[in-house]
């Protein structure tokens, strides 16, 4: 494995980003993909809601650190597929107003050992309220090349 990028470095957190959710937002989404969660008192973000708009700006932030490693000039990391997600939780419910901040926390970057000119990244995400209340928590792994 060639040497680790220091934004891919084990024990390295991340805040990608901060979104308030809107009493709208969440009817929307919920009509469109779950209407069934409309019936719930209060009115409340689904976990896939949730979890999407950590997509959102997971998306955004990798954005970000391949335009800050070619102004570097330095050799830009080729993601592939991901093995998937473990542990996925939601411990509290979003309402109308919450922000949730979302951050990574490298937990390991190692040769693959079914494609050795892979490299397997695995992060732990997780999502708090501004009470710092967690939110949403999970760990996934991606094939990434460096």
């Amino acid at each position: 494995m060639n040497e680790t990028p220091e934004f891919l470095v084990p024990g390295r957190k991340m805040v990608i980003g901060s979104y308030t959710f809107s009493e709208q937002e969440i009817v929307d989404f919920c009509r469109t993909f779950d209407p069934e969660r409309l019936a719930a008192e209060p009115i409340q973000a689904t976990h896939w809601h949730v979890t999407s708009i950590w997509m959102r700006l997971q998306r955004s932030h990798v954005a970000r650190q391949i335009e800050a490693i070619k102004k570097a000039g330095t050799t830009i990391p080729q993601f592939g597929p991901s093995p998937g997600m473990t542990e996925m939780i939601w411990p509290e419910d979003v309402l109308p107003g919450d922000e949730i901040t979302y951050t990574n926390e490298i937990l390991a970057a190692r040769t693959s050992n079914s494609r050795p000119e892979w490299n397997v990244l695995t992060q732990k995400s997780i999502g708090e309220n501004q009470r710092n209340e967690l939110v949403m928590s999970f760990i996934s792994s991606v094939f990434i090349k460096w």
